[in-house]
């Protein structure tokens, strides 16, 4: 029988076996829908820790519904190595070539989330202004795209402007399409999430009583330290866990 209460409780930032990292990819999934940042279309990836060059990601379904049975291991090409078989996202070969250019990176997040939206729409620039989200101290570029592209989607074709344009840090806004956001550590992608939403709506609330105040470059990479140490992910993760257990009883491992 399974005891829905003890998932997730055994905290490891790190995944550490396929198993852990299978279980943080599904429950990823869960708390960033339940968090409205995920909608019908975002989707969450997570690397392998045992191979490292194959991937963790649901069959295309909403996030708020991924269970173990839509996890599928996928390798740095964009194909399903696993023996199920599923309908993939069209846009998993952005995961595969953010986890082939970046060895650090262990977790992605791509999300259309409502409250960033009117910054990857406009030209205004995404800078910290609260002290969580001091963990964007190096800025968010935009990944430019031709007006007359075939679809919506990324394509294979602008996966090397992708590269680019989100270089070495945590994030890309992509023009007029969503964002991509990237970390060491699943746990630590829960966290870099929930802290850029929460900097774009005190970013736009606050310019509409008067002009938002930047922190400071140097305050803000002490402030980023600070968020990343282990103690503050597990506060989150908790915090998280908590409340997609009350709106989504079925989660389970």
């Amino acid at each position: 029988m399974i005891d829905h209460h003890s998932v997730g409780e055994e905290f490891n930032l790190y995944p550490k076996t396929e198993k852990e990292a299978m279980e943080q990819c599904i429950i990823v999934n869960r708390i960033l829908a339940n968090e409205g940042i995920l909608d019908v279309l975002g989707h969450i990836s997570v690397r392998n820790p045992v191979k490292g060059d194959t991937f963790f990601q649901a069959c295309r379904s909403f996030p708020g519904d991924v269970t173990r049975d839509d996890i599928l291991e996928i390798d740095l090409e964009g194909n399903i190595v696993s023996e199920k078989k599923k309908s993939l996202y069209r846009e998993v070969g952005s995961h595969a070539v953010i986890f082939a250019a970046r060895p650090e990176v262990n977790a992605i997040c791509h999300s259309h989330c409502d409250d960033w939206l009117p910054y990857v729409c406009t030209d205004t620039p995404m800078r910290p202004i609260i002290h969580e989200a001091c963990m964007f101290v190096e800025g968010i570029h935009t990944m430019k795209r031709e007006q007359d592209w075939e679809s919506c989607m990324l394509q294979k074709e602008e996966y090397p402007n992708l590269l680019e344009a989100l270089g070495n840090r945590r994030a890309v806004f992509i023009k007029n399409h969503g964002a991509i956001l990237v970390d060491d550590s699943p746990i630590h992608l829960v966290a870099a999430c929930i802290f850029l939403r929460k900097n774009a709506i005190a970013f736009y609330k606050s310019s509409l009583i008067g002009e938002p105040v930047y922190i400071d470059a140097e305050a803000a990479l002490r402030s980023a330290k600070e968020i990343l140490l282990e103690g503050v992910a597990e506060r989150i993760w908790k915090y998280c866990l908590q409340r997609v257990r009350r709106n989504m009883p079925d989660l389970y491992w």
